[in-house]
């Protein structure tokens, strides 16, 4: 009896210890955290002033939507976004926290002078927490719309 009791006893130990080793810690992260889903760019100005780059050049305002997905003690700091401008030698990092929050996820406008190039390339991150979370990296490409890059006569 003795035998059996100490017998039951390690299997109920070795059950125990399997279902501890095996538990899902991914169920269980509660890390703040914040995944960009999708992401477009739709023409919002062509040619306005509100997008002057000076020397009578004006550009054209695009509305960046993010659809995202957050846990609840995430605070937008920001959106980073590399610019590339394809086929040129353009290349730009900037910095956004001016953004509204949308029911899906949050929207900006950005302005761009196409210059000599039909398409840019964004890789767009949202910053959060005092930049302590990013995001994941999405990328959207903006085609150059017919009539772009207008100069304001002097």
């Amino acid at each position: 009896m003795i035998i059996y009791n100490r017998i039951f006893s390690m299997a109920i130990f070795i059950v125990f210890m399997t279902m501890i080793s095996c538990k899902d810690n991914s169920t269980n992260n509660n890390s703040p955290s914040i995944e960009i889903n999708d992401a477009t760019a739709t023409l919002f100005q062509l040619n306005t002033d509100g997008c002057d780059f000076g020397s009578g050049n004006i550009g054209s305002a695009f509305l960046i939507e993010l659809n995202i997905d957050s846990s609840s003690d995430i605070e937008i700091d920001g959106i980073e976004f590399d610019i590339t401008f394809v086929g040129g030698a353009e290349f730009e990092n900037s910095f956004t926290d001016d953004f509204d929050l949308t029911n899906d996820g949050l929207e900006f406008i950005r302005c761009f002078r196409f210059g000599e190039t039909q398409e840019v390339i964004m890789d767009i991150r949202i910053l959060a927490n005092d930049e302590t979370i990013e995001s994941n990296e999405i990328t959207i490409s903006i085609d150059r719309p017919d009539g772009a890059n207008k100069e304001i006569d002097s």
